[in-house]
This record gives C-alpha cells, structure tokens and sequence, in this order.
C-alpha cells in the first residue's frame, strides 16, 4: 500500500455515507480534499448521493468514497451507523426489560406516574444501574426472607428480661440485618431532643427470636436559635447504628428485705404508691399489726 493510502488497520472509525456529495465538494478548499483520501478518485467523477469517513489515531476525520469504506468494511471495521443502530436496539431491550420487571418506570412521555425522568433519555450505563439497583433490592429480599426462615426462632420472652433489662422486641424485626433500618427510623423511644436539653447517645438490648443484641445508637442533633435565652434542639439525623451479639442475660441476684416502721395510714399509703411506681417485681405490703 502506497504512502498516500491509509493503512487500514490504523482506522479507528468508520461512518459510511456521512457526507452529502455535492455539499462536500461546494465548501471543499483544497484541491486534495475533493479526491478520496485512500484511492484518490475525484467526487465530481462520482453519482452517489453522499460520501463516507473515516479516522485513525493520528489524523482528523478522513472524506473517503463509499468503495474504499465497503473494502475497509470487508477488512473488519465495523461501520458507525451499524454500531448506533445496535446501541438503539440494545438500549430499547434494556428498557422493555426495566419496565416488563418494575412498572413503576412505565416509559411513556407525559406519563408523571414515579418518573421525575424518561428512560428513553438516560444513557444505556444509567439504565443498567437502575436494573442493578432493582434487582438487588429484589435479591436483598430473597435473601432476608431465606435468612429469617433458616434461622428465626420464636421464643418466649421471660418476664425478667422486661423488668431487669428493658428488652426491645418488635414484629418487624426478624433478623440482624434488619436492625440499621429500622433503628434509623425508629429511634423516638431513645433518642430525643428538647428545651435546653437533648439525648443524642443510647443502647438497647433487643431480642430477635432466641437471639440477643446490644445495639448502639448516635445521632446529629440540631437546634433552633435561642428563644427567650433556650435553645430547642432536635434530631438531625441519625448518623450511626451498630450492633453485636450478645449472649442472653441472666436474671439479676435478688435479695429479700423486710422493712419495719410505724406509720400513720396517710405516711402508710405513700410509701406503697410510691414502691408500686418502681415496678419492682415481687412486692407485696402488708399493713402493721398495732
């Protein structure tokens, strides 16, 4: 192949039949650039309709005739127009895919149901992280639901671990992998704000079937400007949740006291409200012998 002839292994890119003809040869300065750059026919000797390109590493867009851009077809380059007609039939496969699988991105112009934007105008890596996404919610699902049914085990909460321990438990929590979730929006019982003064730190024992965790929560708190020399603050965000296992806890050593005392009833009456308040378990008053 000769100097003037472009080495077709170099090429790039090929798009055939981009230019029109005539335009190219009405706004052509150069006396080279009316002849194909590979076999150096002139255009004006030409009938076709329009002219093809090319590119290599090295040059800018080459003007080549559609006979040179059939032979560098035939030498295994694939044509541009072929690759963007592909890319359209793929892209639309992926979309038909997305919405056969999640309807809640039907495609339809105009359509405001759950679109902010059209998959028709997101680009084919957009649209395959939204099928990831979905999927893996879907599979994250699976897994969770497998997960509770190999290992959630119902057990029988002893009134103990209520009284000595503050036991959470709560329905929708089956597994550990639920815990981030949902203490991230359930939080109210523990974390607080207030008048001048807030909780942003707190643990709680919680009980997932037969098994027992200690889960720690932080929060970000916020606070409104001082009114009337106070600041009211509130939750922020939530910005850490984490968990261990722990063994279950055992019921705390008790001891029996007995308590002697002369009372009015007045004085009597205090002192059981006031024990009934604590909760204690096992008490029982029993009023004097006069």
């Amino acid at each position: 192949m000769s100097k003037n002839r472009i080495d077709f292994s170099n090429v790039t890119q090929l798009r055939k039949k981009m230019f029109s003809r005539l335009s190219w040869v009405k706004i052509s300065k150069l006396q080279r650039d009316l002849k194909c750059t590979n076999c150096k026919v002139e255009y004006t000797s030409l009938l076709d309709e329009h002219i093809s390109a090319c590119s290599t590493p090295t040059s800018t867009i080459k003007a080549i005739c559609n006979s040179c851009a059939d032979k560098m077809e035939e030498f295994g380059i694939v044509d541009l127009n072929v690759q963007i007609e592909e890319n359209k039939r793929l892209k639309q496969a992926l979309i038909s895919k997305i919405v056969t699988a999640y309807p809640k991105y039907k495609n339809e112009r105009g359509s405001n149901q759950y679109r902010t934007v059209y998959l028709a105008d997101l680009k084919m890596e957009e649209l395959q992280a939204i099928l990831k996404m979905e999927d893996d919610i879907i599979q994250k699902a699976k897994d969770l639901e497998n997960a509770i049914k190999n290992e959630y085990v119902e057990t029988e909460t002893e009134p103990y671990l209520l009284t000595d321990y503050d036991i959470y438990e709560s329905e929708w929590l089956k597994h550990e992998t639920e815990i981030k979730d949902y203490f991230s929006d359930n939080y109210e019982d523990w974390i607080e704000g207030g008048i001048g003064e807030y909780v942003d730190e707190a643990t709680v024992i919680v009980k997932i079937g037969a098994k027992f965790y200690e889960v720690d929560i932080v929060a970000e708190m916020g606070a409104t400007n001082k009114d009337l020399g106070v600041r009211r603050f509130y939750v922020e965000d939530i910005t850490s949740v984490t968990w261990k296992e722990i063994p279950k806890p055992l019921p705390k050593p008790r001891t029996q006291y007995t308590f002697t005392a002369n009372l009015t009833e007045w004085e009597y009456n205090q002192i059981v409200n006031k024990f009934d308040g604590l909760n204690l378990t096992d008490f029982s008053s029993n009023e004097a012998i006069v």
